[in-house]
């Protein structure tokens, strides 16, 4: 075969007509699966095709091929993003589209073979010959198979997601309610138990420690990239995951639990931060057993959230900025005082204000909305203070009453308790 030069690297004209020949059958913004024969040293072979989404592992490598910002609203785990369109030449195709079918296709092939002929000098030029790649694009279309086309007449043996990134999102939206319920055979919280309690109570401090000794934990905040409300976004990490990539990480957590093994959780209402929950789990969380966190005094939950939220404490101007946004819901002169204690440095003051004012009232709030079915299940409470709650001792309580929960018909006794 006669070669064409594209920079540094090679593309055959067969494979080059081939890609042609895809973008000329198939509208860009209408693609579907399809098995392409090719011919390749006189044998018939096609571009082979994988049905399900969550068999990634199975392949050397998993290739993204949308763009960089559908790739950062979610994608397959562990993949990489090979763009063979841009966002903006994604763009210019669609208008070009619009004004004649004929000339958007011829431009999306030109792009979109330079760029595949630049990644065979870059990303492949290290790949051995038995090399099986997963490649995926929105819909299992056009941009998969273009790249699977040419990877196949060089000789490796690529497959397409039928479907594309859509059937695998599909799968985790399916999955997802079933992963978050209680009912099994596919519900992975049927032993969850939920600890729950005013802000400042230590839950997520807890959860932390529960899960470094190697308890199975789903730290929700966490993977949300949020502590809740205004004041709960990280200053270092400000951005939340888009919903997708939300779920999709969720979806991956529960999914590797031992539904036959106790589960924490936090008490949490239906949004953390920007991001929703998925009413099936916001349902579990209801009518789950809990551990109600119960500090001794006002001053044990100022000293454990300023240390919590030092990040934001030390940053005056962020802090006060915050603070704006969350008096909106308050009077002025509410927050005429919170304002006045951030302006003053008067931290423990502004916290307990913020306590009494807004989280307090809100957490009493939720719990009355979303927790209506506490009164019929069992909730044991474990009271705290500043010290005991570093200490190994509540620990083993909050174990003992977890087991308690689960598994006695009544309180066993070994720990001081109280049930409500």
């Amino acid at each position: 075969l006669a070669w064409l030069q594209f920079g540094r690297c090679r593309v055959t004209t067969a494979a080059l007509a081939t890609v042609c020949r895809v973008f000329s059958r198939y509208q860009l913004n209408r693609c579907s699966t399809f098995s392409y024969n090719i011919k390749h040293n006189n044998n018939n072979s096609s571009i082979l095709t994988e049905p399900n989404p969550l068999n990634w592992a199975a392949y050397d490598e998993v290739i993204d091929v949308r763009t960089p910002s559908e790739f950062a609203d979610d994608h397959l785990p562990g993949a990489v993003n090979l763009p063979l369109l841009g966002d903006g030449d994604r763009a210019a195709i669609g208008k070009t589209f619009a004004r004649s079918p004929f000339d958007g296709r011829r431009l999306g092939a030109s792009v979109i073979s330079q760029k595949i002929g630049e990644l065979l000098g870059t990303h492949f030029a290290d790949k051995s010959v038995d090399f099986r790649p997963l490649i995926y694009c929105w819909r299992g279309g056009q941009r998969s198979h273009s790249l699977a086309i040419v990877l196949s007449q060089i000789g490796y043996q690529p497959t397409v997601l039928a479907g594309g990134y859509r059937a695998y999102r599909r799968v985790v939206v399916k999955s997802l309610n079933d992963l978050a319920g209680v009912e099994p055979p596919v519900g992975r919280l049927k032993r969850a138990v939920v600890l729950a309690g005013l802000t400042g109570s230590g839950k997520t401090y807890l959860l932390e420690r529960l899960a470094r000794q190697g308890e199975q934990v789903v730290d929700l905040e966490s993977l949300a990239n949020h502590r809740g409300s205004l004041l709960g976004s990280d200053p270092n990490r400000p951005d939340q995951p888009s919903q997708k990539s939300f779920e999709s990480s969720l979806y991956r957590t529960l999914s590797q639990l031992d539904a036959d093994k106790p589960v924490w959780l936090e008490c949490e209402s239906a949004r953390i931060g920007y991001r929703s929950l998925p009413q099936s789990l916001v349902a579990t969380l209801a009518r789950s057993p809990r551990i109600l966190l119960e500090a001794e005094s006002a001053d044990d939950r100022v000293k454990h959230l300023i240390k919590q939220y030092g990040s934001l404490v030390e940053r005056t101007e962020l802090l006060i900025e915050r603070l704006n946004l969350l008096g909106r819901h308050h009077s002025k002169s509410t927050k005429a005082n919170w304002l006045a204690a951030a302006a003053a440095g008067d931290i423990p003051k502004l916290v307990h204000l913020l306590l009494a004012d807004h989280y307090d009232p809100l957490y009493r709030h939720s719990r009355r909305r979303y927790f209506l079915e506490t009164d019929s299940r069992r909730v044991i409470r474990l009271a705290l203070n500043c010290n005991t709650i570093h200490s190994d001792e509540i620990l083993v309580q909050l174990k003992q009453a977890r087991d308690s929960l689960l598994f006695d018909n009544e309180p066993s006794g070994r720990i001081a308790v109280n049930r409500i």
